[in-house]
This record gives C-alpha cells, structure tokens and sequence, in this order.
C-alpha cells in the first residue's frame, strides 16, 4: 500500500496506544480514496472499536472527517466516503451505550504500543489492558501504564544492550508493560516482574498472556511474577528469593522501576534497600525513572540512595526524548512533565 505515508503509519501508532492528543495527517493525505479505505479496514473497523471504546473512536474519527472537509477544493471531484458518515454514525450510537454502561466504573481498554522503530518495519504490537482514566495513586494504579515507564522504555530502546541476554527485576511492575517490552522486544534472557497485590500480578499476568505470540519464539520467554513489597529487604529476596522459569536460583544483573517514588515511606525504604544491595553486589546496575511531582520527595530518595556513596548518572541529561509528538515513532507520550532517570552504573561505589 504506496499511499500509506509514514504520517499514516504514525497516525495509526499513536491511535491504537489511545494517545490523547492525536496529531492529525495531512487533509491532502486524508481524503484520497485510497486512504480513507484504509481508515476504514485498518483503524477504525469492530475489533478495534471493541479494544478501544466507541467514545475515543468517535472522537478522533470527528476530526478525521473535519480535516478532510476542510480541504475538499471541488466537491463533485473529492469527498468524504459514505463509509466514514455511516461510520461516524454507528459510532455514536455505541459511544452513547458505551458512556451509560461506565458511568460509575470505567471499563479496561486493550491499548496496543508499538516501539519506536522505522515505519517500514513489520508491525509489533504489544497488547495491554489498563484503564486510561485512573488518577493519582491507590490500589487501581497498577491497572494503566504511566510517562514514566514510557520514558524508561524509550531510553531501553536506544540502549537495548543494557537488556540484552541480561537477567531483569522491575519493581512495581503495574501492568507489566515494561517487563514485558525488555521480554518481548529488547532480549532480556530473564524478567522478574514485580508488585506489591496479588490483583496487579494478575492483571499484569493477564497482560502477559495477551502477547502470548511473542512467547511462541524460542528465543523469548514471558516475564517470571514474584509478590514483593518496596519495603521488603531487598538484598535477601535477591540472595535468596528470586529464581527463573526453571526454578534456578538467579541474580538480577539489572534493576528497574518506573514511577515508584510517591510515598515518603515506601521511597525512603527502597532507597535503602537498593544502597545495601548495590553496595553488596556492585554488579547489579539500577536506572530508576521518577516522574517529578513532589521535589521534596525526590530530593528525599536521593539523599538516602543516590548521595549517600552510591555513584550514579543522570540519565535525562545526556539523552533527550524528540518533544513533539509527531516526532516520535512509538511509545507516545508528552514530554511536558518532567521525568528523571536515575542509572546507576555496575562496579561503581
């Protein structure tokens, strides 16, 4: 299909990963015949409007029409396809039922992410179910993906070898997102995906078995699940705790987590936890992405983790994520709030 640019190809990233703000192609694109098919069969068809809700679907589809009727010069030579009005139509009428049936409890959505690879590469979705709605942080926060985990996974991606054939523990893993990408696309040889209730680990189980066609190739093996609490002792379930599909006894040779720093006790416990590990086992690398809400929070964790002997790097000033979001090629997000990435390097202090 030559008529699909690389905006389109953008376009339809961005709209199955549920991304808010949808930077819209070109009219001059949108109202060829051809493209409007595609919308059609591709995008806006019943198992996506299943996967995605009716209500985001309309929305977005609204402004696909509005931009091609902005730009129709001749209509008795261009127009918009009865197929996008009809559509438009039916998806009014399942956006208004959608609406009712969530107005007290919003239903989970399957949003899809595509790493941020060439357009002309084969399609590779990983699936996940969250709730696009949750705020703040409670127990329904393990049940969406957050900037945080999105930037983490961006810098992963344009260091991979920091993941490849190498044993991984996430902390606070939530929806299993990030344990699942260093799995399924970046090579880890083990992933250890943890969190603190048995109902995140079995979403985040679920969400596993959602990519379960990524775990058919032999070279790849679905995240291992392990309850843990950021207050635990984290040097002795690493000493003796942690084991891989097989039942042998492993050591992570890297830590990650995303977003983990909301609460002043729970931080100040991980601190400690991570400064007694990585000085026990200097191999051990950590990066630590934190999204900067509380600054005296922050400041908190790093001077009982990051200060205290503990050499580390920032990450997020030496790497630098494209702004716009029509810049980027998968894992979209906004890069307004300010996210900090915390590496901790092996065999250091």
């Amino acid at each position: 299909m030559d008529f699909v640019s690389d905006d389109l190809i953008r376009y339809k990233r961005q709209l199955l990963q549920r991304v808010t703000d949808v930077p819209l192609p070109p009219g001059t694109q949108l109202k060829d015949e051809g493209v409007q098919r595609w919308l059609v069969k591709d995008i806006f068809n019943d198992q996506i409007v299943t996967d995605l809700g009716a209500s985001y679907l309309r929305r977005q589809l609204d402004r696909v029409i509005r931009g091609i009727e902005k730009v129709i010069t001749d209509p008795t030579e261009e127009e918009v396809s009865n197929d996008l009005y009809e559509l438009r139509s039916r998806l009014a009428t399942l956006a208004a039922e959608e609406q009712q049936r969530e107005a007290t409890e919003p239903q989970k959505k399957l949003v899809r992410y595509h790493p941020p690879t060439d357009f002309r590469e084969p399609e590779e979705y990983i699936r996940i179910f969250e709730k696009p709605q949750v705020l703040g942080y409670g127990s329904d926060t393990g049940n969406r993906t957050w900037e945080a985990s999105l930037r983490l996974m961006h810098f992963l991606s344009a260091h991979p070898q920091l993941i490849r054939g190498r044993t991984v523990l996430e902390l606070g893993a939530g929806s299993g997102l990030l344990s699942v990408y260093c799995a399924a696309v970046l090579g880890a040889k083990t992933v250890i995906a943890t969190d603190i209730s048995p109902q995140i680990l079995q979403a985040c189980q679920d969400n596993i078995d959602l990519n379960a066609s990524f775990w058919a190739d032999a070279h790849r093996s679905p995240p291992i699940l392990r309850q843990l609490d950021l207050t635990d002792n984290l040097r002795v379930v690493i000493e003796t705790q942690l084991h891989d599909a097989e039942g042998n006894h492993v050591v992570p040779d890297i830590i990650l987590a995303a977003d983990v720093i909301y609460d002043p006790d729970v931080a100040r416990a991980l601190a400690q936890g991570l400064r007694v590990t990585v000085r026990r086992m200097s191999g051990i690398e950590v990066i630590i992405s934190a999204t900067v809400r509380n600054m005296e929070l922050l400041e908190d964790f790093e001077q009982h983790f990051l200060i205290r002997g503990v050499e580390y790097e920032r990450a997020d000033e030496s790497w630098q994520l494209p702004a716009d979001l029509h810049d980027q090629r998968g894992l979209f997000h906004a890069v307004a709030n300010q996210i900090r990435l915390y590496h901790r390097k092996p065999g250091g202090p």
